[in-house]
């Protein structure tokens, strides 16, 4: 495995992402069973939701990021190389919580919303990184969708500008 993919527990940046989202995620007051997550990347925000949720869906395009991710072996973790039928797969309603940390334009987090929000529980959460800061076309394709300001924002410390938007369904 190349070191790319060496993002290890004892890394320091790792630790305060996991950190980051805990603290983010005891902000829903919500079920904790299920989560879609798009975006993998390295697979940080997966493992750290790996601990709260009993069920985590990792969707992403990139297949390296998909095996990456798989070769960890995690249990409840299920990550999925996303295509235009991979929302299909959920029922709607039946996800407690959405983070969106994929497709950073404006376009792409659009989609993503309008085509997993019918998949969250009344009362779950649509949540996602990057709401603030150089790129700005994810605050607004949020506030487009929803009308209006987040309902909690949760600064992040390990990347200036990196907020974690926060919406009740």
């Amino acid at each position: 495995m190349s070191d790319y993919w060496d993002y290890s527990k004892a890394d320091k940046k790792f630790n305060d992402r996991v950190k980051e989202l805990t603290s983010m995620i005891g902000k829903m007051d919500c079920e904790k069973n299920t989560i879609i997550e798009v975006g993998i990347w390295k697979g940080t925000s997966s493992i750290a939701f790996s601990k709260h949720f009993k069920k985590v869906y990792s969707l992403d395009i990139v297949k390296s990021a998909i095996d990456n991710l798989n070769s960890k072996n995690i249990q409840n973790i299920e990550a999925i190389l996303r295509d235009d039928k991979t929302c299909d797969i959920f029922d709607d309603e039946s996800i407690d919580v959405l983070y969106i940390d994929g497709d950073h334009s404006k376009e792409g987090v659009m989609t993503d919303l309008k085509e997993l929000y019918p998949k969250i529980k009344k009362e779950g959460y649509i949540s996602g990184h990057d709401y603030e800061g150089n790129n700005l076309n994810v605050k607004k394709a949020v506030i487009e969708f929803f009308g209006r300001e987040p309902d909690i924002l949760v600064k992040s410390k390990t990347c200036k500008g990196c907020s974690n938007f926060i919406y009740k369904k």
